[in-house]
């Protein structure tokens, strides 16, 4: 019993000496609860190692959860903005469309009193070869 005594660590010199003067079943039962106090303030200053540095990894994560939100924003504004432009372009390209519209409806108007102008001189000169060739066979006085 003594050396198991002094191989404990955590057992104080006054613990020890009184240790001596009980049965040895109680003094086992009160070494095994020095040896779960030792076990438990270990644990203590563990649980308290454990709390700082989760909370330092905590703070980290907020850190760059913070970052990201930010980032974040700020793309969606860019975005927003490149949105806004598409918009506008669209917006320009039915104008133009419609203004092309509108131009191929005048060409359609002006190739169909081209063509009737085209027909009617094609006509003429036809007519005109025509009575030359009458006049040069002599089939016309």
């Amino acid at each position: 019993m003594a050396a198991n005594l002094d191989e404990n660590p955590h057992l104080s010199a006054e613990t020890a000496r009184l240790l001596l003067d009980i049965p040895p079943r109680v003094a086992r039962i009160e070494t095994h609860i020095e040896y779960m106090r030792g076990d438990i303030a270990e644990l203590k200053g563990d649980v308290k190692e454990l709390r700082a540095e989760l909370k330092s990894e905590i703070k980290d994560v907020r850190s760059d959860f913070n970052e990201l939100r930010a980032e974040i924003r700020t793309e969606i504004k860019y975005v927003r903005t490149e949105i806004k432009d598409v918009r506008t372009e669209i917006k320009d390209v039915r104008t133009e469309i419609k203004d092309v519209r509108t131009e191929i409806k005048d060409v359609r108007a002006e190739a169909r009193t081209d063509f009737r102008l085209l027909f009617s001189a094609l006509i003429a000169v036809a007519l005109g070869l025509a009575g030359l060739m009458a006049k040069g066979f002599h089939w016309v006085g």
